[in-house]
């Protein structure tokens, strides 16, 4: 079967047109697939609050509310002022709008890790739906690309964050007019900072990765553009931005950072480690030790090393965070499917080929047998949150004080679990006490 794949994938790659189609044809079957299920994901959470502006009661219905709603948010909890400011728009739109354009961003997030991956290199079908799988089954899916705030929080950040390192990624000793030169370097510097103040240990990789880049370009003796410089001064602004908020040190406030503390968070960061990206870092490093006893393209083990050494700063900076919960592993997921990414698609190695191929083949078989499970929890879910709402609107009409719910709980990682702080918000959102059954 594998070898009747490959002969397939070999004659539509002689052939453009096909090629193309294909290509096209995935990005359509990803994103109706994205799209029901932001569709199938209810508000919930800090979806409330963020519908309002931030510490108080006034619901958001300008971007001028925004602007004060993240004025607040900075000096009373946290520096996220970029991803926030993209939370409370999506929330302001129409759920179906909002659908559409996160349904899109995850496309993007997608042509981005496979933009650094595979550079400017002609369509593949084969690693676009690779990456796909690998962050279908990587990523803590339902809290950080379909719950809205999530998604704005970790997969907006993250692809922000791509994006700007994209010119990095492609730079071959180009020249620059002098007046595009500066244009661009303007440019970088408004991005760098924007993309500074998204996430803090992905913005911290993001910063070390643009000295070794740097240090890459010196290597092959290539000319440094000025861009390379307002970019690293924009984002490491826009990390300090974030980093300095009052906010982070009201919230900061009783968090243990002794040496004690900081060692055990080093073991205990280094086991999450093993247990979510071990068996990727594993095939990394063995197509590190490939492509090293066949003498190829160093630039390759260059590259990839660049996004390894990401990876693992991403981890390793949060020793200094009271808490690394797993949805702030979604950057780390990204960085490390591209590093693994680059190697694979470099690694000419026949064994290596049919390994890719199995893993697309039994990944979308496995993916189209769990989504019937993925479909029953969404449903669930779905008439649940409807029920709440009727409920809550019921009970006002009624001139009732309080409503009562059942927590509800889900295993499936592609659907959100109820948080247990969702009765306070509801209160405030819909102005009747929400609580809880015990």
């Amino acid at each position: 079967m594998i070898e009747k794949v490959e002969m397939f994938i070999d004659a539509c790659s002689q052939n453009k047109i096909l090629r193309f189609l294909l290509f096209a044809l995935s990005i359509i079957g990803v994103f109706g697939l994205i799209l029901f299920m932001n569709i199938k994901t209810p508000l919930l959470g800090d979806d409330f609050t963020y519908q309002h502006i931030f510490d108080t009661t006034q619901k958001i219905h300008s971007f001028d509310d925004i602007i004060q709603s993240q004025q607040n948010h900075y000096y009373t909890w946290g520096g996220r002022v970029v991803v926030h400011t993209i939370a409370q728009l999506l929330l302001m739109l129409d759920p179906l709008t909002a659908d559409i354009i996160n349904s899109l961003a995850f496309i993007l997030f997608i042509a981005l890790i496979y933009l650094h991956i595979n550079g400017r290199k002609s369509f593949s079908v084969s690693l676009f739906l690779g990456v796909f799988l690998l962050i279908w089954y990587l990523e803590p899916f339902g809290e950080t690309i379909l719950w809205i705030t999530g998604s704005a929080n970790y997969m907006w950040g993250s692809m922000l964050i791509l994006a700007f390192l994209l010119p990095f990624r492609f730079y071959r000793n180009g020249e620059y007019k002098p007046v595009q030169n500066y244009i661009v370097a303007l440019i970088m510097f408004v991005f760098g900072t924007i993309a500074g103040c998204t996430n803090e240990n992905i913005a911290a990789a993001m910063l070390l990765m643009i000295v070794l880049f740097f240090m890459f370009y010196r290597k092959n003796k290539w000319k440094i553009p000025v861009w390379v410089y307002t970019g690293f001064a924009g984002a490491l602004i826009g990390y300090f931005i974030m980093i300095i908020a009052p906010g982070n040190a009201i919230r900061a406030e009783g968090t243990e950072t002794s040496i004690f503390h900081i060692i055990y968070r080093l073991f205990r960061h280094t086991q999450a480690l093993l247990n979510n990206i071990g068996i990727l870092s594993l095939v990394t490093l063995v197509l590190f030790v490939l492509q090293k006893k066949k003498n190829q393209n160093k630039d390759v083990i260059y590259y990839a090393l660049i996004y390894v050494i990401a990876t693992l700063s991403a981890i390793y900076v949060m020793v200094f965070s009271p808490a690394f919960p797993e949805r702030a592993w979604f950057g780390v997921y990204a960085l490390s499917i591209v590093a693994l990414g680059i190697l694979a698609v470099n690694t000419n190695n026949a064994l290596i080929r049919n390994i890719k191929y199995s893993f697309i083949i039994l990944g979308l078989l496995a993916l189209i047998f769990n989504l019937f499970d993925i479909y029953k929890e969404l449903n669930r879910v779905e008439a649940i949150h409807k029920n709440r709402t009727s409920l809550i609107l019921e009970s006002k009409t009624e001139g009732k004080s309080t409503v009562e719910f059942v927590k509800y709980e889900t295993a499936n990682k592609y659907v959100v679990e109820d948080p247990t702080y969702s009765a306070a918000l509801l209160t405030i959102f819909y102005e009747i006490d929400v609580r809880y059954k015990k």
